[in-house]
């Protein structure tokens, strides 16, 4: 009879002891309470088994432990192993859900920040405290331009500390507050004729230039961030839009024959013009944009290409008769030669990709082969015009040479409006390297070679 009641005891004690324990949720939630395969691969809360299946915790009314129930398969069995949690274990567990389970937070992009900043605060300075300490006839300048500087800074970095700043965004930004001025200019042209350029103090264009300059940064944020522009593409937007509004100008001064406007009519003219040439230029970049991809250093190849096309007519003219350069010739050579460097700019960039570094070297070549070109000029003794075209042959020689040493990424496919495809290869070193053709004959590498594609 003893026997009967100590293994009753024994029996009771443990159906006590179990049903204390009770099941509870993995997560804060209460929503996990089998912890499966899936969920722990997902989530990685258990780790160290081989063969997990399943995982079950337990809270001991006894102390404030819990008790992991875990199911393991080895060897084709499945076999039940159970472990001691701490109230801190559980703890940390949770966290990992709650931490796996959240949202994933999108930080803010604000690569672009600090080019914006810089170059608010510089423009701010160099000529915005200056246009509006003429345009509101401020005796003490020095007054709005320092006030002008330390706003250019602080504005815009109140305004954008939580907001995204890409490198898209300051581009177009920034082009908006240079090109802005310059579309004040020709809107005061358009409006007022000749009294913005015959006035000792022009007010009414330097006052227009810093309205137009600052709401066209502000709508340059705004649609760059709103559409994701990429930084390459705003660049194509920008330079296309400074050269259309020099095409503008230049198709004023081919029609009046003149490069100073001396009339209202031919003032309005190049106000008008260089206004339609700008949206112009705006529209244009945007074609360009979808019809290939360009990364920030092709939009610096591109912009120096049109540059070095705009500028050839101007120096081989004025080495050839500088006495006689007539203005509607000189402006239609130049338009010409604008409209074929961005043109040969943009078929030079195709499917390249080249990085950021890559243009920021081909432009301090293009200075430092100009420089190079000029001071060769200046020891010879050249005229001035020779000078000039010396130091164009100087800046393009550094421009081939940036592209000879110039590493872009995987070429892209592009795209283009027609089947047409042509590639272009710029290797100034060629001519000194040999290379063996396909009969074994070693051969110069070409200068200048193009690949046509149909």
């Amino acid at each position: 009879m003893r026997s009967v009641i100590v293994l009753l005891a024994f029996v009771l004690g443990a159906v006590i002891g179990r049903a204390q324990e009770t099941q509870v949720a993995f997560d804060n939630d209460g929503t996990i309470f089998a912890l499966t395969q899936t969920l722990n691969e997902q989530y990685g809360v258990i780790t160290g088994f081989d063969g997990f299946v399943e995982a079950r915790l337990f809270q001991r009314g006894t102390d404030s432990t819990y008790l992991l129930e875990l199911v393991i398969l080895r060897d084709g069995k499945r076999e039940r192993s159970t472990q001691i949690l701490s109230q801190q274990d559980i703890e940390l567990i949770r966290r990992k859900l709650a931490a796996a389970a959240a949202p994933p937070t999108v930080s803010l992009d604000q690569s672009g920040r600090t080019s914006l900043l810089w170059g608010s605060t510089l423009w701010s300075l160099l000529y915005y405290g200056t246009a509006t300490s003429i345009a509101l006839n401020i005796d003490n300048s020095s007054v709005p331009i320092l006030l002008a500087g330390g706003l250019g800074y602080l504005v815009p970095a109140l305004i954008t500390s939580n907001l995204p700043v890409t490198d898209g965004a300051a581009s177009l930004a920034l082009g908006g507050m240079f090109q802005g001025t310059l579309h004040g200019w020709a809107l005061a042209a358009l409006t007022g004729g000749q009294t913005p350029f015959d006035n000792d103090t022009p007010r009414l264009g330097l006052g227009l230039s810093v309205i137009t300059g600052v709401a066209e940064s502000v709508v340059g944020y705004v649609v760059a961030t709103e559409t994701h522009m990429s930084e390459g593409r705003a660049g194509v937007i920008n330079t296309t839009s400074f050269y259309g509004l020099l095409s503008g100008v230049l198709v004023t001064a081919a029609v009046f024959d003149q490069v100073q406007p001396s009339s209202d009519v031919a003032a309005r003219s190049l106000g008008g013009m260089a206004l339609a040439g700008a949206a112009a230029g705006v529209v244009v970049g945007n074609l360009l944009a979808d019809a290939q991809y360009y990364s920030p250093g092709d939009a610096t190849m591109y912009g120096i290409s049109g540059l070095l096309g705009a500028a050839l007519p101007v120096v081989v003219m004025a080495a050839i008769q500088p006495d006689n350069m007539s203005a509607t010739a000189t402006s239609l050579l130049c338009l010409g030669g604008t409209v074929g460097g961005l043109w040969a700019g943009s078929e030079l960039v195709k499917g390249k990709d080249y990085p950021s570094s890559d243009g920021t070297v081909s432009i301090i070549s293009l200075l430092g082969g100009g420089a190079i070109g000029l001071g060769l000029s200046q020891a010879l003794d050249m005229a001035p015009e020779w000078s000039a075209l010396m130091s164009y042959a100087g800046a393009l020689g550094g421009f081939c040479v940036s592209l000879a040493l110039a590493r872009p990424e995987e070429p892209t496919r592009s795209t283009s409006w027609l089947d047409l495809d042509v590639d272009v290869d710029v290797n100034p070193l060629g001519p000194w390297t040999l290379r063996r053709d396909h009969q074994g004959i070693q051969r110069p590498d070409p200068f200048l070679a193009f690949k046509l594609r149909l």
